[in-house]
């Protein structure tokens, strides 16, 4: 399988982790960007989430791969100029910003009111690096 098995949250975070890390080191990276919490509306999961990415930074550490964490807000108002910017906001400035209409690229269908993942997910990553 292309993914481990895990038998617990910790094992499936520290094989993510693990993996995140080995493709930085082996590519040469040396400095990575990654959003912060969002305090006000994560729900459900949010000490997994926590746990995971304390584990994520850990790794980095000691790989020798500093990392530098943005807040939700600051990329928000990064790419739109507005700190409460919703996902549609965002993937508007995305396509004035690159021409590439995401969803459509990747053949995923977009409403009036939501962004599909990974389409989602790849425009926060791109604002992220911008910012970065």
């Amino acid at each position: 399988s292309l993914y481990p098995l895990y038998y617990s949250p910790e094992e499936r975070f520290d094989a993510l982790s693990q993996w995140a890390v080995d493709i930085l080191v082996s590519s040469g990276v040396t400095r990575v960007f990654l959003e912060g919490y969002a305090y006000g509306t994560s729900k459900g999961v949010v000490f997994e989430i926590g746990e995971n990415t304390g584990v994520l930074k850990h790794k980095l550490m000691k790989a020798g791969i500093s990392f530098e964490v943005f807040a939700p807000s600051e990329i928000k108002k990064h790419a739109t100029g507005l700190g409460n910017s919703n996902k549609m906001a965002m993937e508007l400035a995305f396509r004035n910003k690159t021409g590439i209409d995401l969803s459509e690229w990747i053949g995923s269908q977009r409403t009036d009111k939501k962004i599909p993942s990974p389409a989602n997910d790849m425009i926060d990553a791109y604002w992220i690096w911008d910012l970065g």
